[in-house]
C-alpha cells in the first residue's frame, strides 16, 4: 500500500473517531475536534488535483538518489557504469540490426 493511500485510511479512521465523539462536552475533546477540523481542511486544500499526485513521487526520487549515492559512493559509481555500460551495448546492437 502506498504513502498516500495510508495517510488517507489513518485520516478516515480519525474522521471516524472524532465522530463519534462529537457528542461530548468535554473541553479537551472539543478542542480535539476542532484541531482535527482545521488540519483536515488545510490537507483538503493543500491535496493536488488528481494527476498532480504522482508528480510528488517524482520530486521524491531526487532526493532518495542523493541520500542514496551519499551513503554508497562506490556502489552508486559501479551503478552508473553498468548503466552506461549496458545503454552502449543496447545502442551498439540496435545499430547492428538495421
Amino acid at each position: 500500500m502506498n504513502y498516500e493511500k495510508q495517510i488517507d485510511r489513518l485520516m478516515n479512521d480519525a474522521r471516524e473517531l472524532v465522530s463519534k465523539l462529537h457528542d461530548t462536552n468535554n473541553p479537551d475533546l472539543q478542542r480535539l475536534r476542532d484541531r482535527f477540523d482545521k488540519f483536515t481542511s488545510r490537507r483538503a486544500e493543500s491535496k493536488p488535483p488528481g494527476g498532480a499526485q504522482h508528480s510528488l513521487k517524482l520530486t521524491r526520487i531526487p532526493n532518495s538518489l542523493w541520500e542514496y549515492v551519499h551513503e554508497h559512493p562506490w556502489l552508486a559509481v559501479l551503478t552508473a557504469a553498468s548503466l552506461a555500460w549496458t545503454l552502449s551495448h543496447l545502442s551498439v546492437a540496435s545499430r547492428d540490426n538495421r
